[in-house]
Parts: C-alpha cells; structure tokens; sequence
C-alpha cells in the first residue's frame, strides 16, 4: 500500500468539487488554436473533443458486445436513435421501458440511461432491466440525483403558481421528489436482485448568459421540461417569461450567468440470485 498527503494553498478547496463544463462550437481546422488558448489560461482544465469521444464511442460498444449481448436502455427515443451501431448485429427497438421486448437473462450486459427519476415508473423500470440480464450479468445506470436543476425547479413551479398552472406547478414538484438520492438508488438496485458494486458521484454546472437563453435552450425547453411535466399542462410563454426573469434576479448576480447544476450518479450492479 501506498500513504500519502497532499498539502494546499489556503482557499484551493473550499468550494471542492470545482466541476464544471463549458462547450465551444469550431471549424476542424480552429480546434488545435481553441485548445490551446484555453489550456494555456487555464491549466487545470482538461480539453475533450467530443468528435472524438463519439468516433470511439462505436469502437467502445464493439469490444463490450464481444464479451456478450448488450442492450442500452435510454427513456429519449430521439438521442437513443443518435447512438452509433458497432455492427450489423446491433439493432433499436422502441418500446416502453416498463415491457421490453426480450426474454428473461437474454443479456450479459444491460445500460440504463437517465431512465430512473419518477415515483411511479422506476421500480417496474428496474425489475424489467433486471428481467432481460442474467444472473450474473452487470447493469450500468446514470441517474439524476436529488438536488440537480433546484435553481431551474424553484423558478418554474414559482412562475406556474402565479400564472395559476397549478397542475403544472404540481408535477414539477413531483419531479423534484422522485429524483432519487445515492442511498436510495442502492436500496432500489438491491430490491430487484441486484448488488451495488461501485457508485460514482459526479456533479457539474451549465451556464447561461441569462434566464430567456436558458428558457429557450434545447435541453430545457424540449427534454427537462417536457419530461418533468409528464401528462400535466404545458408551461405557457408568459410563466416561461417570467421565470426568465426571476432567474436574472435571484440568481445571475454579479457574475453575469446563470448555473444550473446537476449531480449525476454513474452506478455498477451486479445481478445476483432472488433471495
């Protein structure tokens, strides 16, 4: 075994984890001058070419399936079907993912992306993973956490109870609540036969220059917002505006943008024989 201590200048770590990402559009041919004006300024941070990462990411699909049978399981149809296939054997199914449609251990490998987060749903949603992986088999899920977008959360509820969207404002808080904490996601994996082999916490920041550039962004306005809702009523463009302008007065401040925060849990199980 290896001690060891590191030691800090006075402040380095007081607001520890310092996580946060910023992404830069460029030409192919700008890359290499973006990257290095910007790890030259900043030396602590770490450049990803997200072209890159999605070049490999069929290379990465290809070496797991070659261990055995994989299916993902992701709850937006839209960014399952971006997924690159790693081989004539790969294949997308639509189907709700509460009743997939395969047999029981037909899969060595199950990944759940961002499927998990609603009261009513992920318990069915896990025992249906849980169903098509063998014994033995692993399952890998990223899930929201408790406490990503409250900023965001706090704003629209507030903005619907004053356009009287009350059903509205009642989902968004449902939403809220169902978003699982750490220890809560374990005794969910447990509950369907399934051990926690390593749970990782990661948490990050998205910043907008202003509350309208936030409400108007793709991933709010059509992934977050419209999966929170679920059945309940649209947010209309007044309580939109409004809660643009409460975030430029509660939470940009001095420092000119906006953070919506997210804490993301990337959990390994195994699963194991019903007890």
């Amino acid at each position: 075994a290896l001690n060891f201590v590191m030691v800090f200048s006075p402040g380095m770590i007081e607001h520890a984890p310092q996580t946060h990402i910023a992404t830069v559009y460029a030409d192919l041919s700008a890359e290499n001058a973006v990257e290095k004006a910007v790890t030259d300024r900043y030396p602590n941070v770490t450049a990803i070419r997200v072209r890159e990462v999605l070049n490999d990411l069929g290379g990465l699909m290809e070496r797991i399936a070659g261990l055995g049978r994989l299916v993902a399981v992701d709850d937006q149809w839209g960014l399952a079907k971006k997924l690159p296939s790693s081989t004539a054997r790969a294949a997308a199914a639509l189907a709700e993912a509460e009743r997939l449609p395969f047999a029981p251990g037909s899969f060595d490998v199950v990944i759940g992306n961002l499927v998990l987060g609603d009261a009513v749903d992920d318990a069915p949603r896990l025992q249906e993973m849980r169903r098509v992986l063998r014994t033995g088999g692993w399952l890998l899920q990223t899930t929201l956490l408790r406490g990503s977008f409250d900023a965001l959360l706090d704003v629209l509820t507030e903005s619907c109870e004053a356009e009287g969207l009350h059903k509205s404002g009642l989902a968004l808080l449902e939403s809220r609540r169902a978003m699982p904490d750490d220890a809560s996601l374990a005794t969910a994996l447990k509950d369907v036969d399934v051990d926690v082999v390593h749970v990782g916490i990661e948490e990050r920041a998205l910043f907008f220059k202003d509350g309208v550039t936030c409400m108007r962004d793709p991933l709010v306005k059509d992934v977050l917002v419209p999966g929170w809702l679920g059945d309940a009523p649209s947010i209309t463009e007044g309580a939109l505006a409004a809660a643009a302008r409460a975030v430029d007065a509660y939470f940009t401040g001095t420092a000119g943008r906006f953070a919506l925060r997210l804490r993301t849990a990337i959990v390994t199980g195994r699963a194991v024989s019903p007890k």
